[in-house]
């Protein structure tokens, strides 16, 4: 492997054969989700944890290629994961939003202690992965910062990569969700999240102009928002549909999402000028398209749920681990790689549930006064 290096991480990589990761991605992969699949009618708990988990431990995957595509100069069969990208940021928006919505309709705890949970799920990896790759940087790579800037990127505030937007994205989306249910009932916070996350889109499509992909999937988190609060009622309509006519569900589905990804992704979106238009729906109508699946199966894997487990631990170090291993040692295997990156998530993942807990006892003891 050839490897190009700029100044803040890989330019490019060249594999002496992309063999070995067309074997992990159009082989060993598939076998993995679809083995001992069970087939049902109608599946009324498609989005239970095993599939939702499951569903986490792919799109990870697939947004890992999607980074590492990017970075192959001779991607050959790699090269749609260039476009596929946000079709997984869209799954996970959505599936935080229906998780969001859920625990808030099974939790006991207050509103306060709610927000504290969820958000230090969010802030302490993110956290704690800034200040050790700040560390990094300065023993390995003689790389210095100054003290207001080894605030603002240990805070997030600014960005060490530029995929950490997805983290800050989800930081304010979470917060949206919590001041809004805080403060109004169920339908209003929700017509509040679809409002919000509509003032975000054009902001950041007319004004800011960061980049499409911190935007074109914003929607996916109410939606997922709006599933979780209405579940029951959104089973029973889609089970009757699923049971007169699935065929019609599952090609309409499919149609409308091929044809405007398509369209988002080809010279025809250029042409019409509306190429954001059409990735947004395109990350729509992807959610209707894998729950249009769920609906007639129920996921296994066991190795996927346990990426799923740590899925968020491994979208905050991998490029991190893909710099280090590419870059400082030279690195040839992207099976390697990947074991890197399973093992750092699982250390971070503990980490960080070793200071919760510490945390959450001196709240308690705190609190109470033991």
């Amino acid at each position: 492997m050839l490897i190009g290096i700029s100044n803040y991480g890989i330019s490019e990589i060249i594999f002496n054969s992309n063999y070995p990761i067309y074997l992990l991605v159009y082989l060993l992969i598939p076998i993995l989700m679809l083995y001992k699949v069970k087939l049902y009618d109608v599946n009324n708990n498609f989005l239970s944890k095993s599939n939702t988990d499951i569903l986490r431990g792919l799109f990870i995957l697939i947004i890992i290629f999607h980074h590492i595509s990017l970075r192959m100069t001779f991607p050959g069969l790699m090269s749609p994961f260039r476009h596929f990208g946000y079709l997984g940021v869209s799954v996970f928006f959505f599936l935080s939003g229906y998780g969001l919505s859920i625990s808030r309709l099974r939790n006991n705890d207050s509103n306060n202690d709610f927000f504290i949970k969820r958000i230090s799920r969010v802030l302490v990896p993110y956290m704690l992965i800034n200040f050790i790759t700040l560390n990094i940087e300065y023993f390995f790579y003689d790389k210095y910062y100054g003290f207001a800037d080894l605030i603002f990127y240990t805070l997030g505030i600014k960005m060490l990569n530029s995929t950490m937007w997805f983290i800050n994205a989800t930081i304010i989306l979470y917060i949206v969700f919590y001041m809004s249910f805080r403060y109004f009932n169920g339908k209003a916070s929700i017509v509040i999240l679809f409002g919000f996350s509509a003032v975000y889109w054009l902001a950041h499509a007319y004004y800011f102009h960061l980049g499409v992909w911190w935007y074109n999937t914003i929607f996916c988190f109410p939606i997922g928002v709006y599933i979780g609060n209405n579940y029951q009622i959104f089973v029973g309509h889609i089970s009757k549909l699923v049971q007169k006519n699935y065929l019609l569900l599952m090609f309409g589905t499919t149609g409308l999402f091929l044809l405007s990804y398509l369209i988002a992704n080809t010279p025809l979106g250029s042409m019409l000028r509306m190429g954001i238009v059409y990735q947004t729906a395109s990350s729509i109508l992807f959610l209707f398209f894998i729950m249009s699946i769920l609906l007639k199966i129920q996921l296994t894997s066991n190795m996927m749920g346990f990426l799923g487990g740590i899925s968020y631990e491994m979208y905050l170090v991998h490029v991190q681990v893909l710099n280090i291993y590419f870059k400082t040692y030279n690195g040839n295997n992207i099976y390697t790689y990947f074991v890197l990156v399973i093992a750092t998530s699982i250390l971070l993942k503990e980490v960080v549930k070793l200071i919760q807990n510490l945390f959450w006892q001196s709240r308690v003891k705190w609190r109470y006064g033991n």
